[in-house]
């Protein structure tokens, strides 16, 4: 089977997180005979990870989809529909489109690789994270990480070797609540958050790298009392060389208030980037030949499972189809586009043997 035939069976299958599991079944079925699959469970949900001969190249892609099944689709969301040049579904784009190159590389190629295949992707990367902390040594040996997320509007000669990463902050300013009456004797939370929002957005330019910004604000005042705290968290989107710690620091500097990390499940990511990359020319060469365009290094303003397998150390580029809608009606993968990132795959595997 080919891969547009594997990506049209793909989109038949809900995997909308947390929901992967229907698609996991499907690919361990269709590869039995092809790879040995393995399972990384957790919490009910699942990893797929395989191996084939001395692998050197390790192929990424996750499982689950976003919801867009209630916006005005004008095909069947779950139902595969190739238009000339189009494959529309969803997760035609992101990421079943490199699920597919990369199911298609195992079952008609017999080159050695290795295979990651995570869910929870679309939420906080909970299945990268405990693979990783989970399977350390399926990494042994590996020179190469490929990510088959999609293009998200960069060309397949696009390669990212870099990432954006991500925190939120939180600042609770407590202030001393009295009576309306005697606000000159108070200490208005309020104001205190006023004064560190004004220091931050105007010193924002100072965050050379990275970029800013108050997601979410909370007060009140109760009766006619001064209000007594204020709850706010600060979003930062990052790149090199800053990191979380240097980011919490200038914060800081703007309130005696305590900048904490705002606590979830997963830790938040750090940003990345690649630059001593071994075959560096050979791969742009590749990419340029297969796709007739000249190839580039990038970096992406975005976060991704990229962003944990970067912790690795070893070098993780995104390569991938390009389509467009993701995460929105309609959405679709070129199937020329879909072509050239496989024969890239295929290429480096060579590359690497």
């Amino acid at each position: 089977m080919d891969n547009i035939g594997i990506l049209s069976s793909l989109i038949g299958i809900n995997s909308i997180y947390p929901n992967e599991n229907d698609i996991a079944n499907y690919i361990k079925d269709i590869l039995k005979d092809k790879i040995e699959v393995n399972e990384d469970l957790y919490n009910g949900r699942v990893n797929l990870f395989g191996s084939r001969g001395n692998a050197k190249v390790l192929f990424y892609a996750h499982l689950d989809t976003v919801d867009s099944t209630k916006d005005n689709w004008h095909t069947n969301p779950l139902k595969a529909e190739v238009v000339d040049n189009r494959v529309i579904g969803l997760g035609a784009s992101d990421d079943k489109s490199g699920l597919a190159n990369i199911i298609s590389l195992i079952i008609n190629t017999d080159l050695p690789l290795k295979f990651l295949f995570c869910s929870d992707e679309e939420n906080i990367s909970e299945g990268v994270w405990h693979f990783i902390n989970n399977k350390k040594d399926f990494f042994e040996g590996v020179k190469l990480i490929i990510s088959a997320e999609p293009s998200f509007g960069f060309n397949v000669s696009d390669i990212t070797n870099k990432r954006s990463g991500r925190v939120v902050f939180n600042i609770t300013f407590q202030g001393d609540k009295k009576h309306i009456m005697y606000y000159k004797e108070a200490k208005d939370a309020i104001e205190s958050f006023s004064e560190f929002s004004y220091k931050l957005y105007n010193n924002r330019s100072n965050f050379i790298n990275s970029v800013i910004h108050i997601s979410k604000v909370y007060g009140e005042s109760i009766g006619m009392s001064i209000c007594g705290l204020v709850d706010c968290d600060v979003e930062a989107l990052i790149n090199t060389p800053d990191t979380i710690e240097s980011i919490r620091n200038k914060i800081q500097q703007f309130t005696n208030e305590p900048v904490k990390i705002k606590e979830r499940k997963t830790p938040y990511l750090e940003p990345y980037s690649f630059d001593n990359i071994e075959n560096k020319d050979t791969i742009l060469n590749i990419v340029k030949e297969v796709t007739g365009e000249d190839a580039h290094f990038i970096s992406r303003t975005s976060v991704a499972d990229d962003n944990v397998l970067a912790l690795t150390r070893i070098p993780v580029l995104t390569i991938g189809a390009k389509g467009g809608n993701e995460h929105k009606a309609d959405e679709f993968v070129y199937i020329d586009k879909l072509n050239q990132a496989y024969n890239i795959y295929k290429r480096l595997l060579s590359l690497y043997k």
